[in-house]
């Protein structure tokens, strides 16, 4: 990672270097911050490798600087303010890091309710978390809690970036501020530091958060074998061979780290083996092409070409009055997935699986034959088997009540 005290001007999907890319990046994501004169940038530079921000914001944090540093990759922009070595606030464009997402995957709200704030929240202005709190859907000190959790992970994704471009201005621009309780920076990178070595633990065994956990022991819940707490063995309880872990973390209000950290300790003990992420529902089909989707644009993205996919994909839907129907009002996100709680509601009832894999998966297949020549031949090759292993939930059986008597079974 490099690093120049100099202050340049910018664009992310220019080929003008780092210079470019943190501007722009900067007024993307808070563009009402933005007056006719630029903010000078006091650092910048750029990031080669995970973990690289650490001794910058260590920096930072020992000179007890205030303002805010925006963090750029190929798919996502984030920015985090900091006050004389505290984090009181963040701002992401990744939607998974957005606070509706955050409510929903903690267990907060339904996925009904975030479209619902989401609507009201473009027509008059108001953040998303005021309209949810306006309609009585959550209460405010639950989304002041989340809303200070998001700041942290949000930190923690910017510190995991692996190959992207950072700055710092003088600024907290128009980014929300979290409530009274802010933490440290110095613990936050001891935090950060901690979660990046564990997760490269945790995933050789536990896949991913769409896998399936299964049990394997019911012995142990009756004091047969190694103890558990309660916490763990609540998980256990809602481990049905259909649920995800996505799925039972939303239900017990646990966010990815901790779901999977403690399942994790589930499998090590011998009490669940994981099976591979199934397609159980029209959100995990929707859910399954994003991942193709996300793919091919961080390629292209990262060989400088991701905007031609994206106008080449805009084509393909203006010539397709089916998929056009699917995807209206559905901007697709910087990283190129597409909202899969808006696709939902354009659906309707009848044959939805059929029509997702039919118009969806289509749109899917050409951003992949599309990427394929614009890619370096090495990437390029690398690409249909990169494709395949993330259809593969399309084409596994989906878990069922099948799951269920196997496991009274063995239970029994």
């Amino acid at each position: 990672m490099t690093a120049t005290n100099s202050g340049f001007q910018a664009s992310r999907r220019t080929p003008a270097g780092p210079a470019t890319e943190l501007r722009g990046a900067l007024r993307r994501l808070v563009p009402s911050a933005w007056s006719e004169r630029d903010l000078p940038v006091r650092l910048a530079g750029e990031i080669h490798v995970a973990g690289g921000l650490c001794d910058i914001v260590a920096l930072l944090a020992q000179s007890g600087r205030s303002g805010t540093l925006v963090v750029a990759s190929s798919e996502t922009i984030r920015a985090v303010v900091f006050e004389t070595g505290e984090l009181v606030g963040a701002a992401t464009t990744a939607a998974h890091e957005r606070i509706g997402d955050m409510l929903y995957r903690s267990g907060e709200v339904a996925r009904d309710d975030i479209e619902e704030a989401t609507m009201l929240a473009a027509l008059d202005g108001r953040r998303i978390g005021e309209v949810l709190v306006a309609l009585g859907r959550v209460e405010v000190a639950t989304l002041e809690q989340l809303l200070g959790r998001q700041a942290e992970e949000i930190f923690y994704a910017a510190l995991r970036v692996e190959d992207g471009v950072f700055c710092f201005v003088e600024e907290r621009l128009d980014i929300a501020l979290i409530a009274p309780e802010r933490p440290s920076l110095q613990s936050l990178l001891m935090e950060g530091a901690r979660r990046m070595d564990e997760m490269l633990v945790f995933r050789r065994r536990v896949g991913s958060s769409r896998h399936i956990p299964q049990r394997l022991n019911a012995v142990t819940l009756d004091g047969g074998g190694a103890k558990l707490d309660d916490p763990l063995r609540t998980l256990l309880d809602l481990c049905d061979g259909v649920r995800c872990i996505a799925d039972i973390g939303r239900e017990v209000g646990l966010l990815e780290f901790e779901v999977t950290q403690a399942f994790y300790q589930l499998g090590t003990q011998g009490h669940v083996e994981f099976m591979g992420p199934r397609a159980n529902s029209t959100a995990d089909i929707i859910t399954t092409y994003n991942e193709v989707l996300v793919e091919v644009h961080r390629l292209c993205d990262r060989v400088r070409r991701g905007d031609d996919v994206r106008r080449a994909l805009e084509r393909y839907v203006s010539r397709s009055a089916e998929l056009s129907a699917l995807l209206e009002d559905v901007l697709p996100h910087d990283d190129g997935s597409v909202d899969v709680g808006r696709i939902l509601r354009n659906l309707g009832a009848g044959r939805r699986d059929s029509l997702v894999k039919r118009a969806l998966g289509g749109y899917a297949d050409f951003a992949v034959f599309h990427a394929g020549s614009l890619l370096p031949p090495a990437l390029a090759a690398e690409l249909p088997g990169i494709v395949t292993r993330l259809l593969e939930p399309l084409t596994l059986a989906p878990t069922s009540s099948r799951s269920s008597a196997s496991l009274a079974a063995a239970a029994g």
